[in-house]
């Protein structure tokens, strides 16, 4: 865990939604192996990217964090998100909301397991707009991963 460092990139091809986040009760789960067997390249809002070794560290530090998106979410109902990682990597998937209270992004919802496929839903309620923002984060390990978005717009 001591991996993790504060460092982010966003990605230049940001994809923005509209959506709704929860002012009331809203619920988070990780998913079971059984969810998993669905590759997150079938979900409707894939992306790709590479956690690589940094040549020389001291002067150009690792990133083991990754923004693939950052959304706005116009409807209620369940967001489930996916990650499929490179084998023998740890990877973790986090679910993030804009608190206008705190000026900061908050952890709604994550998956947090051992290897490298993790898969989260979130359900948001209310109908207040927030901005939400999925983390990719590489606890250990380098190589390839797909990161994925399904929206209840999405059907």
């Amino acid at each position: 865990m001591n991996l993790r460092r504060k460092l982010s990139l966003l990605a230049s091809s940001a994809l923005l939604v509209p959506v709704a986040l929860a002012t009331g009760a809203a619920g988070a789960s990780a998913a079971g192996a059984s969810d998993a067997a669905e590759a997150c390249s079938s979900y409707p809002h894939p992306a790709t990217g590479n956690f690589r070794p940094s040549a020389n560290p001291v002067s150009t530090p690792e990133v083991r964090e990754f923004y693939p998106w950052n959304y706005l979410m116009p409807a209620e109902g369940v967001y489930e998100v996916c990650l499929d990682g490179a084998a023998g990597t740890n990877y973790d998937i986090e679910l993030l909301y804009w608190d206008s209270t705190v000026r900061d992004y908050v952890v709604v919802a994550a998956s947090r397991g051992a290897g490298s496929t993790e898969r989260l839903s979130y359900t948001a309620v209310g109908d207040n707009l927030a901005q939400f923002r999925v983390r990719v984060v590489a606890v250990e390990g380098y190589g390839a991963y797909t990161v994925a978005v399904r929206m209840p717009q999405d059907g």
